[in-house]
């Protein structure tokens, strides 16, 4: 009977798959950041992000202090191991030109208890976190590719980073970019006279023990923090600490506006099911003199909606292939979209979760525009429906209820997104004309960083960029060291216009800089 209506049936289809292709798209985005596993790392689910924060601002981390992250180190022990890291900017030279990386430096088992194991070398050894240890570095493999052209003699190779000349040790698997998208790591070489208490800017990683819950972990790293509070009450009064597990800490600047785009989306869909619904009540009007004629035949109404609703579930399958054709299309646009470099562990590939959702909702949507006019066309006014030319046995004054019932439905849920749609734009607008104290017309940016080799006097970035700065073609400048206190964005590894993170660094500056006219 489809075929016999190719124009009914294009529309519901398209209708459907527009709906499923919209669902499907935002679905493989929930799947990427909250479902997928991570990869290359074992016992996800152990996994825990540690954090200090100001009990005046909870709901913020603020980073971990280097003294109070080696407190935790020595003393905690419901974790496998508890490690940190500080992204940085590695600069490697020696070539034609030298090439800028984002990495980080890290604990020397930092790798070892997330189970991720070098595709080439070893991992860090313990004794190479020790401040004078010589200087060793894990490469990527799109370094080991781009850089060394993919030579396993690159291991063990001395190469200038940042000034000093680092050995190789070991390339990493191919797409291991932790913790989002760095491509280099040395150990974590620091000591508590130039990281004292009170500046929090490590990022932590845990592991809890096997038969631990994060609870339990939470608690004493609470007993913990507290008797650091009690020993140096000057720097760490009113310091807590948050455990997280990892998985929940990385999307939580993410989470709540995906979810929340993802039930607008299946609003969309819902409006899409009440029109086909409509599509299907109009049409089973036009039956009702095919359906009268089976029912007095002898056909039960169980048969008639079994029958109708196999053409409906036709309609969702149907729809939930083009949907997910469609799906394909919106998600290369969502990630062409993305202004960004997105985290290494978030994938929008299309695996079993997406397609079972794809085929999922199709099969719920079958029933829900599918039933409703099923039963509405099983049951007919049978004398009317016989009656030569009768065209309408479903198109009482209950069949026009159940429709006006579908249009009012619709009207509601567009009447929700509309208004939905008018408070984030206007909640974007406040938020452009928000005063932020200054003027930001026609400045810009940049990230300057200046190897502690080759500028170890703590006055070398400001003399630098004194010096350097005096000539360019700009109205003012300012020049001032980066706090300490870290930022939750990241930074990527390719260059953009404006900072987004501070450097932890100390001879690395921020300079806003207003452009000459």
């Amino acid at each position: 009977m489809l075929v016999k209506t190719p124009g009914f049936t294009a529309i519901s289809i398209l209708a459907v798959a527009l709906g499923i292709g919209a669902s499907t798209t935002m679905f493989s985005s929930i799947n990427a950041l909250l479902l997928r596993p991570m990869p290359l790392m074992q016992d996800q689910d152990r996994l825990v992000a540690v954090s200090q924060f100001f009990q005046k601002n909870a709901d913020q981390n603020a980073g971990t202090a280097f003294p109070d992250y080696l407190e935790w180190k020595k003393n905690v022990t419901t974790l496998d191991g508890i490690a940190a890291i500080q992204e940085a900017t590695f600069i490697i030279s020696g070539g034609d030109k030298p090439e800028r990386y984002l990495g980080g430096q890290i604990s020397a088992d930092a790798f070892a208890f997330m189970g991720v194991q070098p595709i080439l070398g070893r991992l860090f050894r313990p004794e190479e976190d020790q401040l004078n240890a010589a200087p060793v570095a894990l490469i990527g493999y799109d370094i080991w590719q781009n850089h060394f052209g993919g030579d396993r003699a690159a291991v063990g190779q001395t190469i200038p980073i940042n000034g000093k000349q680092v050995t190789i040790v070991g390339v990493m698997p191919k797409g291991w970019r932790f913790p989002e998208v760095c491509d280099l790591w040395m150990p974590l070489q620091m000591d508590e006279k130039d990281h004292p208490r009170g500046m929090f800017f490590l990022d932590c990683i845990g592991k809890v023990k096997k038969g631990v819950s994060i609870e339990q972990a939470r608690a004493e790293l609470d007993a913990i923090t507290a008797r650091i509070a009690v020993q140096y009450p000057e720097t760490n009064t009113g310091i807590g600490v948050h455990v997280t597990p990892f998985r929940e800490e990385m999307v939580r600047n993410f989470k709540t506006l995906t979810l929340l785009v993802m039930g607008a989306v299946l609003f969309v869909h819902l409006i899409a099911c009440a029109n086909v619904a409509n599509l299907l009540l109009a049409r089973g009007a036009t039956r009702a003199k095919e359906i009268g004629i089976r029912l007095a035949l002898g056909a039960s109404r169980l048969q008639i909606v079994r029958q109708l609703l196999a053409e409906s579930i036709v309609l969702g399958l149907v729809g939930s292939a083009l949907g997910l054709l469609l799906a394909v299309w919106g998600v290369d646009l969502m990630v062409s979209a993305l202004p960004n470099e997105v985290p290494f562990w978030i994938h929008f590939d299309f695996d079993w979760r997406v397609f079972s959702f794809a085929l999922g909702i199709g099969a719920v949507s079958s029933l829900l525009f599918g039933l409703l006019p099923a039963l509405q066309a099983s049951h007919p006014r049978l004398v009317d429906a016989l009656k030569e030319g009768g065209r309408t046995g479903s198109g009482g004054a209950k069949g026009q209820r159940v429709r006006n019932s579908l249009v009012i439905a619709e009207v509601a849920l567009a009447l929700v997104l509309l208004i939905g749609a008018g408070l984030m734009m206007r909640s974007f607008m406040n938020l452009q004309k928000t005063d932020i104290g200054v003027d930001p017309s026609s400045t810009l940016t940049f990230r300057v960083g200046l190897p502690e080799a080759q500028f170890p006097d703590k006055e070398a970035p400001r003399a630098f960029s004194s010096s350097s700065f005096r000539s360019w073609p700009i109205s003012r400048a300012w020049n001032r060291p980066v706090p300490r206190r870290p930022c939750r964005l990241r930074e990527t590894s390719a260059p953009r216009p404006s900072c987004l993170k501070a450097s932890r660094n100390r001879n690395s500056f921020r300079t806003p800089a207003r452009c000459a006219r």
